[in-house]
């Protein structure tokens, strides 16, 4: 239910963070483990999975894992759970990959050295965005339904 998915959110966000790198994973679960319920994925079946099966606010996906697969890895989010923010994290990053990634329907992108302002700043956003988003396809059903 739409409502209870607010709730939830509001307590603490469910990040779903798609990396193989380990040390990506601990400095972004050290950093912001005090806000957030951190969840990894280490492989694309492995974020199939993870998505079919739960709910999360937010996805901070890797960039190595978009490389050549941007469409793909987006369509498949988007079939799951199509107001779903994907956050891409790069090791560089200037205005191209940022153009990239929002062209290819990412939310934003974040580039080293993570601080928990930023980061949690980004969330917020994203988060917001998800739940204005879920909203508008709420009352979009009710306007349907009642003509």
């Amino acid at each position: 239910m739409p409502w209870q998915r607010r709730t939830e959110m509001l307590r603490t966000p469910r990040v779903l963070l798609l990396t193989n790198d380990e040390q990506q994973a601990r400095s972004l679960e050290e950093l912001l483990r005090e806000h957030i319920i951190l969840t990894q994925a280490k492989s694309l079946p492995d974020l199939r999975e993870l998505l079919r099966t739960r709910q999360f606010d937010t996805l901070f996906c890797d960039w190595a894992f978009y490389i050549g697969q941007w469409q793909h890895l987006l369509q498949d989010i988007q079939k799951h759970d199509p107001v779903l923010p994907v956050i891409v994290l790069s090791r560089t990053g200037g205005e191209k990959e940022w153009v990239e990634v929002i062209e290819a329907g990412g939310f934003d992108l974040l580039v080293p050295p993570y601080c928990e302002r930023m980061v949690l700043s980004v969330l917020i956003q994203a988060t917001a965005s998800r739940e204005a988003r879920a909203n508008n396809d709420i009352a979009q059903a009710f306007r349907a339904k009642v003509g």
